[in-house]
Formats: C-alpha cells, structure tokens, sequence
C-alpha cells in the first residue's frame, strides 16, 4: 500500500504540495499576527491608557518648566515645546475619543473634551512662534493645572 503511494507521488505532485503548505503557511501566521495587534489595540482602549498618556504630558510639562529655559523675555524654542506638549495631550485625548466611540461613555467624552481643547489651544498659542515668558509659564501652569483635574477623575473613576 506505501509502495503504491509512493509511485503516485511524483516531483511534480511533491512540488506542488510544497508550494501549497508554503502558502498556507504564511496565512496561518498572517491570521495570528492580525489576531496580536487586535489584541493590542483593545488594550489601549482603557481608562489606564487614557491616565498614563496624562501623566507623560504632565511629567514633559514639569520638566520643561522646572528646566528653566523660559527666564527671557520672548522664548522662540517655547513655542517648539508648547507644539510637543500640545501632541502628548493630543494622545491623550485620542485614546479617551476611542474609548467613547468604542462604548458610548459620556463621561470619558468630557475628559477627550477638556483634553483636546488644551491641546488645540496649546497648538494654536505655538503657531504665533515668538512666545513671552510669562504667557508660555501660564500655558505650561494651565496644562499640569487640566493634567491634574483629569488624572484626578480617572483615579476617582477606577477606585470606583
């Protein structure tokens, strides 16, 4: 019975099998990579997500206001900063805005609200480029001041 089969087979037959294993092979891996990013992606709709973002953008606000760059009167590379810190929050807000599309949660539509305004503002008060110092201080103050109030909510919200 082997012997027969073995007579069936020809290179031919063999070469075909191959190419087809081949194949399906790379299928079955692509399925499982689609399978880890989906994965992934559902992981960063969660409110940790959301406070961990925050907590970047107001670890990148302490810092560049702590690091003391900002003593002139005008600050050219303050607007740079403000556009970095404007997309950490912008983060931010994403992740909060997929979390409401995903489950309609009201409350996380506030927190992507307050998120996205202090982003838009903060990218809207760096595009004039030359900056004063007392006016980069107080958008950097508002920032920690909005990071707060937020980071507080979604501490609140998972204790609950």
């Amino acid at each position: 019975m082997l012997n027969a089969l073995l007579n069936v087979i020809t290179p031919e037959i063999a070469q075909l099998c191959l190419y087809y294993g081949g194949c399906s092979l790379i299928i079955v891996i692509g399925l499982i990579v689609i399978g880890c990013l989906k994965r992934k992606t559902k992981k960063e709709l969660r409110a940790v997500t959301v406070k961990n973002s925050c907590l970047k953008a107001k670890a990148y606000a302490e810092e560049i206001l702590h690091s003391g760059e900002h003593k002139g009167a005008h600050m050219l590379l303050g607007s740079t900063k403000l556009a970095s810190l404007s997309n950490k929050i912008s983060d931010a807000a994403w992740y909060a805005f997929q979390i409401v599309q995903a489950k309609k949660d009201l409350f996380f539509e506030g927190i992507a609200n307050d998120l996205d305004g202090l982003a838009t503002e903060l990218a809207n008060e760096s595009s004039d480029g030359y900056i004063p110092a007392n006016v980069y201080e107080g958008y950097i103050n508002k920032a920690i001041v909005v990071l707060d109030a937020v980071v507080k909510k979604l501490d609140d919200l998972t204790e609950k």
